[in-house]
């Protein structure tokens, strides 16, 4: 090898190593943009269970948490108050997560497994302030709930940004902008490392996949189950820790494209890397719902699901069993029909079917792509009903009560009676009678012991309680048509009330 030769392979070494260099630097300047971006959307969480506080929950407001004042004469000399959740030396005696700002007046976003159970929350912000908080709403089967601060020392916090959702997709599908491989960035408080400072801790990695479901060790009836359970996750190589659930997930743009969930790694047979619920169409509704402080109410279709057809021309899911008077029955669908798309979206197994429907939300109108016999595929629109489940749910904003009447979906019952009682679905439940109300005096003639129905308000038919929240509008005197649920047998019955 002549000189000429050695000094062109130094050159190319040299050449390479500076362009290494380089694109070392441009990925170092990405990573810190991004978290400048997103580090003041990012809120350290401390969660106290202890029952030594002196306030105690009001049954009637559980969401009210209350603050915490600290009595100096009751700590001895050289010792600490330990539940004052605001010392960020606490923190080993308590448990803790991680949030992201949703609004600029101090709602944040966590999963639930963070808050469950809390008697008292801490919330520290990333200038180093910090708030307790109460609970505006959770949902335990997204496992999401939303906190609200108690007040606000700075104006520093910032809501995250959210990555967008593609617009040629229904906002109830499950699609993704991100793919596997895409490079991506875990922003929380692991070990409760940001409640002295408000300081975060990064790790950076790739998408595993997409669309990962949480394997249970002991899972629920599917019909009860959490949203992991119907491959919703997105899976990344980044290993997530106690502390880390509730962080954010976020692409090279600063956009939250997920909700770090260690509650997924821990139940879950993969271990090596983490998971995060997704800010797709379906928990975005969620989101958004839990954000105005209501109950989420998920969607049901009335079905129970069969085999996956064998048909390779015709996928899909058959169709078992169609309960009476629910949506599904009521739009036309039939036993043995191949269910094969969704909102468009195709339906491959059984959880495609949960995901979408159990992911939808009640009143909410879904198209179904059916293949019945040898005939052309068509489409219904069906309008969902309520689910029932049994997981915990909290609500600070409550559906308003007209005449002392609050309602329900009358799907509720039906499952609850497990198909027994087969009732017309038009009209709403009346879940509860204020004491004293226009509505308890007009209905003391009659059997309290019966479930009643209101099908009809001023003769105009009901259909859901937001059909009913219509009709009652600034109306000072009301005539309701009810029908017993116990015995359906029994003649309608009418009642005039009156503020």
């Amino acid at each position: 090898m002549n000189n000429v030769q050695k000094f062109l392979i130094l050159l190319l070494l040299i050449v390479t190593d500076a362009s290494q260099s380089v694109a070392e630097d441009n990925q170092t300047k990405a990573l810190k943009s991004v978290i400048k971006k997103t580090e003041p959307s990012i809120v350290a969480i401390i969660v106290s269970h202890s029952t030594r506080y002196e306030n105690r929950i009001d049954p009637l407001k559980p969401w009210l948490l209350g603050s915490y004042q600290s009595n100096p004469l009751s700590i001895k000399p050289f010792e600490r108050d330990r539940l004052d959740l605001s010392d960020g030396r606490n923190a080993s005696d308590h448990t803790c997560g991680t949030g992201i700002v949703l609004s600029e007046n101090g709602l944040v976003l966590t999963t639930y497994h963070v808050i469950e159970g809390a008697r008292k929350i801490y919330l520290r912000f990333s200038d180093g302030t910090g708030s307790y908080a109460d609970i505006h709403a959770y949902d335990a089967r997204a496992d999401l709930a939303v906190l609200k601060a108690q007040y606000l020392a700075s104006n520093a916090i910032e809501p995250i940004k959210f990555t967008s959702i593609d617009e040629v997709t229904k906002p109830t599908t499950s699609e993704y902008r991100f793919q596997r491989g895409e490079p991506i960035v875990a922003i929380a408080h692991p070990h409760a490392s940001g409640l002295t400072d408000g300081k975060v801790s990064v790790s950076a990695g790739i998408i595993s996949s997409v669309r990962r479901r949480q394997y249970d060790l002991q899972p629920e009836p599917i019909r009860h189950g959490m949203l992991y359970q119907y491959r919703s996750l997105i899976q990344t190589d980044i290993k997530t820790t106690t502390g880390s659930s509730g962080g954010a997930l976020v692409n090279m743009s600063g956009e939250c494209i997920g909700l770090v969930s260690s509650l997924a790694s821990v139940s879950g047979a993969e271990s090596s890397g983490g998971f995060a619920i997704p800010i797709d169409g379906i928990y975005r509704n969620i989101i958004n719902t839990l954000k105005d402080g209501k109950e989420v109410e998920y969607g049901f279709l009335g079905v129970t699901p069969g085999q996956l057809s064998s048909n390779p021309l015709r996928p899909g899911l058959r169709i078992g069993n169609v309960s009476p008077t629910m949506p599904a029955s009521i739009a036309g669908l039939q036993s043995g029909d191949i269910l094969t798309t969704i909102d468009r979206q195709p339906i491959l197994e059984i959880d495609d079917l949960f995901l979408h429907i159990g992911g939808s939300l009640a009143d909410e109108t879904v198209e179904l792509g059916i293949y019945r016999g040898n005939l052309p595929i068509r489409y219904l629109n069906v309008r969902l009903t309520k689910m029932f489940h049994a997981l915990p749910t909290l609500a600070s904003v409550t559906s308003k009560n007209h005449f002392g009447i609050q309602v329900e979906y009358s799907s509720i019952l039906y499952q609850q009676q497990l198909g027994r009682i087969a009732f017309a679905s038009d009209g709403v439940l009346i879940r509860d009678v204020e004491k004293g109300s226009s509505a308890e005096l007009a209905l003391q003639n009659y059997n309290q012991s019966t479930r009643w129905l209101i099908t009809h308000v001023d003769n105009q038919k009901v259909l859901s309680p937001k059909d009913y929240e219509k009709s009652m509008m600034s109306k000072s005197t009301v005539v309701l048509t009810l029908k017993s649920t116990i015995d359906r047998s029994e003649p309608s019955i009418r009642i005039t009330l009156a503020q």
